[in-house]
Formats: structure tokens, C-alpha cells, sequence
């Protein structure tokens, strides 16, 4: 009996929202209802697949799977002809085929063939253009389908954790769970409860797909790596697959995960991309390089940054879709949708403990290090999540400094000079806008990592993230809401263009940006404005308060504090110089300790997984 096997699906969109995304058309008269995701056109109406979801990305299922003859699988009212497309990156569009169906019935499905080629630099991106031949003709669905057999079985461990999120949680599982199709996989998914406040009833699991696993909260590397556990441990899983709660998920992307794992050539490991939520058509990023920033549209090392690739490409020029035919090299690919192999597990270990933050990057570098498996993203296979900007606050810089110091010492990428030059330049940035709370919150951030691995290991993950949170809110800083006062944000860019003598600065940094200067000397009738970043400092000086602007937290206002910036100066050089006394010792422990904190070993005894009872219907 021949195979047909359901490779992906032509996907209308959930919302009208986004509908660039998935279809187009000439739709002088035509009509798309979303209650019934029926297309009824008009005579001499086209509808094309010319979009970012519905585009088949023939390059990477050349180069990555066995899969090489495949068919359009359509559903048709009426009469239609056909036309299949390729597309490569600044080059004219290829007609391929064209076909005529006349007269279709939508119980009688038509097909078109797709045939890969043998060389990955004639393959591009394909996609259907359907022109109606009649008045009232319809498109119902559409599949991508192929008769080889399947050359992997995949059973996949779904892995989400959350925090008192259980509304986005339950949408995400619903979307799952309304997937017939999906269902059908061999697939379990498994919710880490870190605020413990789900019951395992109001997930409305029908289908005995969820377990739902109470946790303490051990942050976001705690929960994905609790159940990680859990799934590993079972020995029934050949792929897991880490998923924030908070996305908008296409239930389609899983899908493609699974075909894609069911006829890969080789172990894969697929970083999700991440699509802005709220400018929905624009890609946040498509994997990401560790220790690099873009400037100028080149990549440039800096230890605290990191630099997504493909950021805010506009998805809805089919142009920049044909970049997809092209593989960048990158590092790592975020939690909110990263996807991996039984055997890499095995091989590699678990996360690190880091609570949030890194977590995701360490775990890459790891895997991009072990040459037993590739690395990839997959065009196509992305969530929506909402850009970080908006979500961070002043407490995750002690997470993102301390987890980022670990993490050079476990892959030795950049060396200690450079490093603590940006550090100390970024909390003097700090300082010298009288910021004190985010001062304060990156020398922790030092101190802690100079304890060395063994206070990571000891430490109570909620307490000490209950004690960071306090501190960041320790010190004076209001926060200014649009009504109470405008600021023009022009004159604060401006700052950026203003020279400044050699003589002020010099004054500047022997004073610390004024701590130094008796407070009369000192001007405290009017702000500064500034944007919050290490390079204004210098137009604070001379003021006792200034109004800083921080794309993710908004107006503040700061005042100064001499003897607060002096002691926190102070308290700054001793532990640099600590530190540089002791760099190679700590790295050395650091790296060494590695495997130890990477294993099921130390993970379960770091959860204290003997204390929690597992809610779900396994045998």
C-alpha cells in the first residue's frame, strides 16, 4: 500500500491581522471568511502562497532531509489553473509548471508535483499561485504531501514552564489540542508549575496528552530542565522540545517540527524563530551570535551583547523571504521555541542552573560544540512572543552579568581585560546617572560570580531572587508616567552629537561625574536629560538629578548621592582588583564544575525532586 504522508499544511491565518503572512490575492470580489477558512474567488482572481508561512523552503529539506519528490495535495471547488513558482534571492522568478483543473471537487482532491533538486544552489523557495477560471470558485485546503516512508519514528516531549501565567498557558495547550492532525503524532506535553497554581482539571486534557509537574520556583532554566527530567528519564522520547507560555503559537509549527525530524538525514537541533508580537510581521530574530553586536551592519565582539540575526526583517517583501535560501552562521537559539535530540542529551547534559537568563546561550554554545549534531533554523518553523525590551527590569542585570561572566569562563570566548573594561564601563554608566539601584544590582552580580561555583550550586534560587528583586528597588529612583510631565526625547538624542572639552571630562572622571564636589558647588535647580546609556554620563555633571530615559523601563528620575556613589566606587575597584588577582582560579572552577552542574545527578538533588508529586494520568 502506498505511503502519503503529510510533510506541512497551506495555513490560513488565525487572526486578519497577519494574513500577509500566509495568503495573498488580488481580491477585488473575493471573500476569505475566517469562520469556515474558505476561499471563495471571482473569475480571473489570484491567490498566492507567496508568503513567509506558506512558501516551501526547498533548501534546507535538500540539505537536511531524504525528502526530494513531494506533492501539492488541493482542495478545489470549480475551476483553477495552477502555477508553481521559485524564488532566489535578487533573481527574477521562476515559472516552473503551470496546470489547468477544471471542474474540481473538493472530495476529489488534486495534485501537484514538487521535485527538490539533487544541488542545494539550484534550490530556492516554492509556492503555489492559484488564478480562478471561474466566478465562485473556492479554495478549501491544502497539503504538502509525499509517498516515501518515513525514515525516523519521533515521539516529542513538548517542555513549558510558567509562573502564575495560567491563561497564556491554557491557550497554548488549546491550540495544541485542537490540532487533530498533531494530535496524532506521538507527542506528550509536560507543564512545569513553578507558581503552583494549576490543577490539573482546568487543562482540559481529553486526550491524555499533558503532565503537569508543581515546582518551586527555580526560574526559567529550573522549570525547563525539570521537565527535561521528567521526560528524559522516561526513555520514551526521541526529541524534546522547550517552549515558552507566553507565546502566540501556530499548532502548524510543531507539526513541521516533527516531518522535518521524521525525515532528517542526520541528528538536527532547530532553533524556533521569534516574530515580534507586536509588530507581528516583522522577524525578531532567526537564531542569535554570543559576545557580538552589530555595528554598522558588521559583527563586532562585545562580551555583554549579543546579536540577532535577521532582526526586524519585514516578512510581508516576498524578497526577503529568498534570504531564508541562505544559512548564517550563529550560536545559539532562545527557549521560547528550541527543539533537540535524545542523544544530545546524552551526550551534552542538561542546562545550567542560572535561574533566567543565558541559560539558553550556554546551552547552545554546548550543542553548536558538539559535532554530532547540527545547529539549524528552519524558515517557517516561529512563534510570536512579545520583543524583551518590554519585559526587562532593573533585577535581571544581576542575572545577565553573572550568567554571562559563567558562561565565558565554561567557553572561554572573551579574555578578562576585555571583559571587565565593558563591565566597569557599564556600571559606571550607571553610577554616574545616579542609578545606584542598577550600580548596585551589577557588582552583586560580580561579587556572587567570584564566589565561585559553589555558591551557585548552595543557594536557594527563590530566596536569593527574592533578595535581588528587593535590592533593585532599594534606592531612590521615581518614575515619571507620560502625564505627569513631556520630555522631548529629540533633546535627549541630541546629546549624543555634543563635543565636550578634554578638561570636562577629565574633571568629570576625577570627581566621578561630581560625587566628588561639595553639593553647593553643584546645580539643583535643573535635570538632566539624558538617554539611560554608559555613553550620556557627561551631561549629568554638574547636576544633583537627572531624568534618564530607558527603552525598557521608561522616565526616571535620580538624584545624586555622594556618599553612596563613593562607597559603591570603592566597594567597585576591590573587587576588580580581586577578581584580576583571581581570574584564572575562578575560571578554572567554573569550568571544571561544568559537567558537574550539567547532570541528572546534581539537578535532582538541586530540585529536591523527592519533595513534588507529579499531577497527570501515566501509567
Amino acid at each position: 500500500m502506498m505511503n502519503i504522508n503529510i510533510i506541512s499544511r497551506l495555513r490560513f491565518p488565525k487572526s486578519p491581522d497577519i494574513i500577509g503572512l500566509y495568503i495573498k490575492w488580488n481580491n477585488t470580489n473575493s471573500d476569505f471568511t475566517f469562520s469556515n477558512q474558505i476561499i471563495t474567488v471571482s473569475l480571473g482572481d489570484t491567490i498566492s502562497f507567496n508568503t513567509y508561512f506558506n512558501s516551501f523552503y526547498e533548501y534546507f529539506y535538500q540539505k537536511y532531509t531524504i525528502l526530494r519528490e513531494l506533492y501539492y495535495r488541493l482542495y478545489l471547488n470549480g475551476s483553477f489553473q495552477v502555477r508553481v513558482y521559485r524564488e532566489k534571492y535578487c533573481q527574477p522568478r521562476e515559472l516552473i509548471e503551470t496546470y489547468e483543473f477544471l471542474n474540481c471537487n473538493a472530495l476529489e482532491p488534486v495534485q501537484v508535483p514538487i521535485v527538490v533538486p539533487a544541488e542545494s544552489a539550484q534550490c530556492g523557495r516554492i509556492y503555489l499561485e492559484l488564478t480562478s477560471l471561474r466566478n465562485g470558485s473556492q479554495f478549501k485546503s491544502g497539503d504538502l504531501i509525499t509517498n516515501l516512508a518515513k525514515r525516523n519514528e519521533v515521539s516529542l516531549a513538548v517542555i513549558t514552564c510558567t509562573y502564575k501565567k495560567e491563561k497564556y498557558v491554557q491557550t497554548t495547550i488549546n491550540t495544541i489540542l485542537k490540532d487533530e492532525l498533531l494530535i496524532d503524532k506521538s507527542l506528550k506535553i509536560f507543564i512545569v508549575d513553578n507558581g503552583r497554581t494549576l490543577t490539573y482539571q482546568e487543562l482540559n486534557d481529553e486526550k491524555d496528552l499533558i503532565c503537569l509537574i508543581p515546582n518551586k520556583n527555580f526560574g526559567g532554566s529550573g522549570g525547563f530542565t525539570r521537565g527535561l527530567i521528567e521526560s528524559y528519564t522516561k526513555n520514551l522520547y526521541s526529541h524534546f522540545l522547550f517552549m515558552d507560555d507566553d507565546i502566540s503559537l501556530e499548532s502548524e509549527v510543531i507539526y513541521r517540527l516533527i516531518s522535518v525530524y521524521e525525515y532528517a538525514q542526520d541528528d538536527l537541533t532547530i532553533a524556533g524563530s521569534m516574530l515580534d508580537l507586536t509588530r507581528p510581521f516583522l522577524l525578531y530574530e532567526s537564531g542569535a551570535k554570543y559576545g557580538y553586536r552589530f555595528e554598522n551592519s558588521k559583527l563586532v565582539k562585545d562580551p555583554l551583547y549579543v546579536a540577532s540575526i535577521k532582526q526586524d526583517l519585514y516578512l510581508q517583501d516576498s524578497n526577503n523571504l529568498n534570504l531564508f535560501a541562505v544559512e548564517e552562521d550563529f550560536d545559539y537559539g532562545g527557549f521560547w521555541f528550541f527543539s533537540f535530540s535524545q542523544n544530545t542529551v546524552s551526550s551534552i547534559g542538561l542546562p545550567m542552573p542560572f535561574f533566567i537568563k543565558v541559560d539558553d546561550m550556554e546551552f547552545g554554545l554546548r550543542i553548536k560544540n558538539y559535532n554530532k549534531t547540527s545547529l539549524i533554523t528552519f524558515p517557517s518553523i516561529s512563534i510570536w512572543h512579545d520583543p524583551f525590551h518590554l519585559k526587562r527590569i532593573i533585577w535581571d542585570n544581576y542575572y545577565y552579568t553573572r550568567n554571562t561572566l559563567v558562561c565565558n569562563s565554561i567557553h572561554k570566548y572573551h579574555n578578562s581585560l576585555l571583559i571587565l573594561k565593558r563591565l566597569t564601563q557599564k556600571f559606571l554608566g550607571k553610577l554616574f546617572l545616579f542609578d545606584y539601584n542598577s550600580s548596585e544590582i551589577i557588582l552583586r552580580a560580580l561579587e556572587d560570580y567570584n564566589k565561585g561555583s559553589s555558591y551557585l550550586a548552595n543557594q536557594d534560587p527563590e530566596s536569593l531572587h527574592s533578595e535581588i528583586i528587593s535590592k533593585s528597588k532599594y534606592y531612590f529612583n521615581e518614575f515619571i508616567t507620560p502625564e505627569e510631565k513631556i520630555y522631548d526625547l529629540n533633546k535627549m538624542n541630541f546629546a549624543v552629537t555634543k563635543k565636550y572639552s578634554i578638561l570636562k571630562k577629565f574633571i568629570a572622571l576625577v570627581t566621578l561625574n561630581g560625587h566628588l564636589i561639595p553639593q553647593f558647588f553643584l546645580d539643583d535647580k535643573n535635570e538632566a536629560l539624558v538617554i539611560d546609556e554608559p555613553s550620556f554620563w557627561l551631561k549629568v555633571f554638574g547636576k544633583t538629578q537627572a531624568i534618564a530615559y530607558n527603552k525598557n523601563l521608561g522616565l526616571y528620575k535620580y538624584k545624586i548621592n555622594h556618599r553612596l556613589g563613593i562607597f559603591l566606587f570603592i566597594k567597585w575597584i576591590v573587587t576588580i582588583i580581586k577578581i584580576l588577582f583571581l581570574w584564572n582560579t575562578i575560571n578554572q572552577d567554573w569550568s571544571e564544575s561544568h559537567a558537574k552542574l550539567t547532570s541528572i545527578k546534581f539537578w535532582r538533588e538541586y530540585l529536591a525532586l523527592d519533595n513534588f508529586v507529579t499531577e497527570n494520568n501515566e501509567d
